[in-house]
């Protein structure tokens, strides 16, 4: 294209000398010079813009052929990262331990059959096992108003020896002098008795034990008085 132009600017210039070169009249043809100047540069231009307009579109199209394709955008989707499932911790529920109740240190007071029976199973205290016998027969062999005691037990060894025991649980309102007095009695009438049928057994006789704590009485022969005191001792 730009050659073309070259070749029509030439052209053009050779036709004016040669139009003026054969005497034309310039009264019959006349050749406005400017006027073909600025049809020439209009062309010029016209050839020229669509040289560029050429150019731009042969440029457009190499670029749009050429252009690398877009990378498409990657859709791998991002690790979910799993949130925290630590447990709470778990609060133990108080545990209040029970109050400690403290055992009684207080004694319970023995009955006259438990201080009979505690005291008769010691065998080392006398020559003979004792066998428990009637609570009414004991206070028949003592002289004891039966009305004034509210419990009694007996344990007694054979004829042969004289190791007895009578406990006895004075009534309300009763004389504890006057269940001393039959104690004593009985002691003397066994002392008389022992003499004349087993005379070795008047010294235990003699040293027999009797007794008090409190509404409880006790009357003991046996062959260690000692041992059984400490025994009544232990059992209040």
């Amino acid at each position: 294209m730009k050659y073309k132009l070259t070749a029509l600017i030439l052209a053009a210039a050779m036709l004016v000398p040669t139009l003026a070169a054969c005497g034309k009249n310039k009264s019959g043809i006349v050749i406005d010079e400017t006027s073909t100047e600025e049809n020439l540069s209009a062309k010029k231009t016209d050839v020229t813009t669509t040289a560029k307009e050429e150019s731009t579109t042969a440029v457009t199209t190499t670029a749009a052929t050429t252009a690398p394709a877009t990378t498409a955008a990657s859709t791998t989707a991002a690790p979910t990262t799993a949130a925290p499932t630590t447990a709470a911790p778990v609060t133990a529920a108080p545990t209040t331990a029970a109050p400690v109740t403290e055992p009684s240190t207080e004694k319970t007071r023995p009955t006259a059959s438990q201080v009979a029976s505690a005291v008769a199973a010691k065998s080392s205290l006398f020559d003979e096992a004792l066998v428990e016998s009637t609570a009414s027969r004991g206070l028949t062999l003592f002289g004891i108003d039966a009305s004034e005691v509210a419990e009694a037990a007996y344990y007694a060894a054979s004829a042969a020896v004289a190791d007895e025991i009578l406990v006895v649980q004075l009534a309300s309102g009763a004389s504890a002098s006057s269940i001393r007095s039959d104690f004593e009695g009985r002691q003397a009438v066994q002392a008389e008795d022992y003499e004349d049928y087993v005379p070795s057994e008047v010294p235990k006789i003699n040293n027999a034990v009797i007794y008090q704590n409190g509404d409880i009485m006790v009357f003991c022969v046996s062959n260690d008085a000692s041992a059984v005191r400490s025994t009544l001792d232990s059992l209040f």
